[in-house]
This record gives C-alpha cells, structure tokens and sequence, in this order.
C-alpha cells in the first residue's frame, strides 16, 4: 500500500480497535452501575439501530462510493449529499415517529421485562428511536469523509465522540442518576453535537476546492445511481435478518439478562471483523479508483485484492481461533459476571465460527461494491432471507439460544464457500483453490497448534484469567509472523516450480 493508504489504514484500524477497547471498558461499567437488565436493554438499542439503518444503507454506501469517484468534482459530491441527505432526514422522522408509536408496545408486551419501570422502559425506547436517527444521518456524513479519504479526521471526530458520549454517560450515571432514562438523554444530546460537528466539517472540506451551490433540480442525479443504491439496500436488508433476527426473536422469548447475554456473546464474536473491515475501509477508495480507469488497471485491482485479502484472511483465522480457545478467559476478565458466562459459554464456538465466515467475505464484498457489482450478493440474500424467516424461529423456540448460534453458523459456513467459489469464478476469473489450500487450511494448521500449546502453557503456568489471557495474546501475536513467513517461502517456492 501506498503511504496514504497506509496512514488512512492505522486511522481506521485506531477507529475499529478503540470501539473494541469501549466495549471492554465500559461494558463492566454499564453492568455494575445499571444492572444487567438496564445492559440487556442498551443491547437491544443496538439490534433496533442495526435493523433501522437498513432503511440508508444503500444510499450511503452508494454516496461513500460517488465521493471517491475521481472523475466528481466536489460540486457534484456537494450535489448528491444535498440530494440524499434529504432522503435521510425524511427517514430520521419516520423512525422517531415509529418508534415514539411503538414504545408502549415495545415495553409492555414484546420484551421481557423483570424488574425496571416499564413506563421509564417505555421513554426510553422513544429516546432510543430519535438517538438510531440521528446516528443515521451522521453515518451518511462519516461514509463522506472516507470517500474523500479524509480517514484520520473522520476517526479522529468518531473516536472523540465515542469517549466523550461514553465517559459522560458514565458519569452522569454514577453521580447523578442510575437510571437508563438518564444514560439514554446523555446519548442523544452527545449524538446531536456528532451530527453537527460531521456536517459542519465536511462542508467547510468540499468548499476549499471550489463554490458550491445546489437546487432540488438536482436531485435528477440520483436516477444515474438508483439501480446501485437499490441493490445494496436489498442487500443490507438481507445482512440486518441475517445477523440481527436471531435476536429479534430471543428478546421475545428469553429475559432482557439472556438477550444482554447473548448480545454479549455476537459482540465479542464480531471483533474478528475489526481489523478486515479497517483493511476494507481503507481500501475501497482504490479499488474504486483502479475501476474507474477501465480496463488497463484491471490486473493492478486484481493483484491488489488478492494482496490485502491474503492478509485480512492470515489476521481473521488468528483472532477466531485464539478467541475460541481462551472465550472463558477473554468473558469473565471483560465482563465480571458469572451470570453471562453461565447462559453464553457453550454458545460462543458457533458464533465465532459464523462470524469467522463471515469475516472472509468482508475484503470480496468491498472490492465487488467499488466496481459497482451488486448481483451476487442480490441473489445470496434471497437464499438468506428464506433460510431465517422459515427455520431460524423454530430453531430458537425448540433450542433457544444454542439454536440461533448454531443456525448462524451453519448459515455463514455455506453461504461463505458458496460465495468465495463463484467471487473468484466470476469476478477474478479464477478458482479459489490457492486462496483456500495456502491461505485459509494451512492459516488454519498453523495457528491452532500454536493455539494448543499456548493453552496447555497458560494453564501450567498461571491461574488468573487475565495472566493466561496475557499468553494468549503473545502467542497470537508469534502466530501471526508465523503464517506470513509460511506463505511467504510457499508462494517462492510456487514461483520457482511454475506451479503459481
């Protein structure tokens, strides 16, 4: 990678590592000073803001795309943000006012509630619904900067934010009320100034370059990118089921502790996405551009992908392994409660295979959005949608949680050979037999050894969880140098046999 690309990738791996770190930070916090009810309910604000962002996803991720089109000038840029951020502000409405009718509902009749005041449940759905809202259109912002590969100021705003909305909820909650009332009004009045900072900054950048000016005429342009930006909110329909339903449906059946519970779990599952979704951020702006210059950069974008998808790919199966070998470990030192550990332990191997799975399709999907393809990912997300609606909620009735992340994984695992197959087949004009062979079986050979070992090790040597933890993350860390200089003296060796 170029320097750009390789400043632009520590800001979005600092970006994705300090939500990482909030998470093991102030999730013990919540818990102690709310109560794991109070923490089940944030968990469930974010399953509603994933469900609710599909409503945008593909416009935004359409917009982030038109932003790294060399060929705009930041007029044009000026005009589709004018265009779309209208849409989303139509859409901020709807969902405060769906959400506002649905409290009551919500509260009193779907979800378990033990011992918190239903009626301050209630409010607090309603201010949930405005701060999903808000963090929407803020979303549209961010993609913006990192369009116009302004990573380091966009990381910079989002990881201020982070630490200022979350230290001053915390606050606010030790000293001046326990209440999750009082945690949700800090949010939004914190994800009110994150909206403003975003829009002011980004349009004091697109106004260095050249005057801007815009009517509703405009809004023409946005026949050009519909067919695209319609595709990818299928798409992001079919991600929001796919990984968002089980959850749905447990809050239905289980207590809101269960749903924090296995919140819990699918959380500390999806930080092996961290590092591919930095590398990914990071990248789609080149693969955009290398697109974009037609055919005679099209062995460059191929050799590019295949570059960094080796990589993400080495990164993923050392974090998923080492996370399943040392999860009792990693929850009891994150969150201090036996109670999670209990009801999420025998769970977590299902769920950190599926998102493992789910992790190798991160770098494909990219690199298909910047060369504005959207077919394969159309037609899987049907097969996914049938797949949940019809067996997912008879998997939780009769298996509760150890249903939905069994189902999940099963889902992932076939969905992810099927996907990787026909990627290369199609869109790379090759087989995936090298990628699978070399970077995925022999990742996978080397790192569970180390894993092995390093387990034995810690078990021998230490009874903390935090000390074998400690052994955990250096052995990761030698397994990581490990795979890279394997497949390194392999693709030589491949080289000077003529077999690559």
């Amino acid at each position: 990678m170029e320097k750009k690309y390789n400043i632009n990738f520590i800001a979005n791996l600092i970006g994705t590592v300090w939500s990482m770190i909030a998470n093991f930070i102030f999730v013990p916090l919540y818990i102690k000073y709310l109560g794991e009810e109070s923490y089940g309910l944030i968990t469930f604000f974010a399953t509603m803001q994933v469900f609710l962002n599909v409503l945008g996803l593909g416009l935004s991720k359409t917009l982030r795309r038109e932003f790294s089109n060399p060929n705009y000038d930041s007029n044009t840029k000026y005009k589709y943000l004018r265009s779309i951020e209208t849409i989303y502000y139509g859409i901020l409405l709807i969902i405060v006012v769906a959400i506002t009718l649905l409290s009551n509902f919500i509260a009193f009749k779907w979800l378990n509630i033990e011992s918190l005041d239903l009626v301050v449940v209630s409010n607090t759905i309603k201010l949930m619904g405005g701060s999903i809202g808000i963090q929407l259109v803020a979303g549209l912002y961010y993609g913006c900067f990192l369009g116009l590969e302004k990573h380091v100021k966009a990381n910079a705003i989002h990881v201020g934010w982070s630490l200022f909305k979350n230290v001053f909820a915390i606050v606010f909650v030790v000293f001046v009320s326990r209440s999750i009332l009082t945690f949700y009004i800090v949010n939004l009045i914190c994800d009110i100034i994150y909206l403003l900072v975003l829009r002011i900054w980004l349009v004091v950048d697109l106004r260095k370059d050249q005057k801007l000016s815009y009517s509703f005429k405009d809004f023409k342009l946005l026949k050009k990118i519909s067919k695209y930006a319609l595709g990818l909110m299928f798409v992001s329909i079919a991600y929001s089921i796919n990984t968002q339903l089980d959850k749905i449906i447990i809050s239905k059946y289980f207590s809101v502790i269960e749903l924090g519970a296995y919140n819990s779990g699918c959380t500390l599952a999806r930080l092996i996405s961290t590092i591919p979704s930095a590398i990914a951020l990071t990248m789609f702006s080149k693969f955009t551009i290398l697109f974009e210059k037609g055919s005679i950069k099209q062995d460059e974008l191929i050799k590019e992908y295949k570059k960094i998808n080796s990589l993400a790919s080495m990164i993923i199966i050392c974090l998923s392994v080492f996370m399943g070998f040392y999860v009792k470990e990693i929850i009891i030192v994150w969150t201090n409660s036996q109670t999670i550990l209990g009801i999420i332990e025998s769970e977590m191997k299902w769920l950190l295979l599926g998102n493992m799975c789910l992790a190798l399709q991160v770098i494909p999907y990219e690199y298909m959005l910047a060369c504005g393809k959207t077919k394969l990912n159309l037609v899987l997300s049907i097969v996914y949608i049938a797949y949940n609606i019809g067996l997912l909620p008879i998997l939780v009735r009769n298996y509760g949680i150890t249903g939905a992340a069994f189902s999940y994984f099963i889902l992932m695992a076939l969905s992810t050979v099927v996907y990787l197959i026909v990627f290369y087949a199609k869109y790379l004009k090759s087989n995936a037999t090298s990628y699978i062979l070399v970077d995925l079986l022999l990742s996978i050979l080397i790192v569970v050894s180390m894993a092995i070992v390093s387990k034995l090790l810690s078990e021998l040597l230490f009874n903390k969880d935090l000390f074998k933890l400690m052994i955990g993350v250096i052995f990761g860390g030698i397994s990581v140098i490990v795979v890279f200089i394997s497949k390194r003296l392999i693709f030589k060796r491949s080289k000077k046999w003529n077999i690559c």
